[in-house]
């Protein structure tokens, strides 16, 4: 921000995805021929929905992607939120979206340190608690300083950076195998639910911060409400125990 304007950001974005490109070019097939995936792109397509259609996946997939949408929407909303209602520069409000962005890497550090001490119905429920309270202190107080909103939406921060990799790994073992079909259906999900949660940030809403807060309240009440149901039904998840 001090030596070049915000498109340059993403120039430097397509620079690090051509490294990334060749990098990945590199990298050697460690499966031997008679493992890998020789059939169509029609056939792939086909594996997305074999691996859909298996209820348990489904359905977890769903309760932790609902909490990307929030995420998402704090990520259209807060150059709105921190430059035009609490008045901040350009400059001052990307070192609020920095700290944020780096509490985010604490998140799966949290939930490393919680493996074997809590079980992963606890450590589910724990981060629908903490989400909500965020959601509750961003709709009750963000709106008083730029510290006390950023303050308010860390702990949601946290426990969506948690529950991504902890969500993915329960996800990856309900399936034997087409883990490149699961890994792709939960990359998307994420993504739709995301982009959702980016249109309901984008509408008028009266006050943005109260329109943030609602929307991670109302993403938790229907992830925690789904949740139940997968608890109370038939449905068995292995590793959610």
């Amino acid at each position: 921000m001090q030596v070049a304007e915000w498109r340059e950001t993403f120039w430097v974005l397509a620079v690090i995805g051509v490294f990334t490109l060749i990098s990945g070019l590199l990298f050697q097939e460690t499966l031997s021929t008679e493992e890998c995936y020789n059939g169509t792109l029609r056939g792939s397509l086909i594996r997305l929905l074999v691996v859909g259609k298996n209820a348990g996946f489904s359905l977890f997939l769903f309760i932790a992607a609902v909490l990307a949408a929030p995420y998402m929407t704090y990520i259209a909303m807060s150059s709105y939120i921190y430059e035009n209602y609490f008045a901040l520069n350009a400059q001052t409000y990307s070192y609020f979206f920095a700290v944020n962005s780096a509490f985010a890497i604490l998140g799966p550090i949290l939930y490393i340190r919680s493996i074997g001490r809590l079980t992963p119905r606890h450590f589910t429920w724990w981060c629908f608690i903490v989400a909500i309270f965020s959601g509750i202190g961003v709709l009750l107080l963000g709106k008083y300083s730029p510290w006390i909103f950023l303050l308010s939406y860390l702990p949601f921060t946290l426990v969506e950076g948690a529950i991504r990799p902890f969500s993915t790994n329960i996800l990856l073992d309900q399936q034997n195998g087409d883990v490149g079909s699961a890994s792709s259906l939960i990359n998307a999900v994420h993504t739709i639910l995301g982009s959702i949660g980016m249109g309901l940030g984008s509408l008028d809403w009266i006050n943005l911060i109260h329109g943030l807060g609602i929307i991670i309240i109302t993403s938790v009440i229907i992830a925690v409400l789904f949740f139940i149901i997968l608890l109370h039904s038939k449905i068995e998840i292995k590793g959610l125990e």
